[in-house]
């Protein structure tokens, strides 16, 4: 896993992009010492049409691959809170 304060990082960031409510969880795993990967968890305001959502990822990966260059893969998972708060993935 990252440092805890990266993670931290990567939430504000996260919850800086309008289309994002939530963030459910923030994810790493390393995969050598120039090598993360970052899975995201948000819940994305109801409405935000599919193309501001494709915009907002595009928009997050820019800006965390930015601030931190070792992040080379991400996934973003759009789920709702309440899968997440009971221990269920969407």
């Amino acid at each position: 896993a990252a440092h805890p304060e990266i993670i931290k990082a990567i939430h504000k960031i996260a919850n800086s992009i309008p289309e994002i409510q939530h963030v459910n969880e923030v994810l790493t795993m390393h995969f050598g010492p120039d090598f993360l990967l970052v899975n995201i968890s948000a819940n994305f305001k109801d409405s935000a049409k599919a193309d501001d959502v494709e915009e907002a990822v595009e928009d997050l990966e820019t800006r965390i691959k930015r601030q931190f260059p070792e992040v080379k893969r991400m996934f973003v998972e759009a789920e709702e809170r309440r899968y997440i708060r009971h221990g269920k993935s969407a």
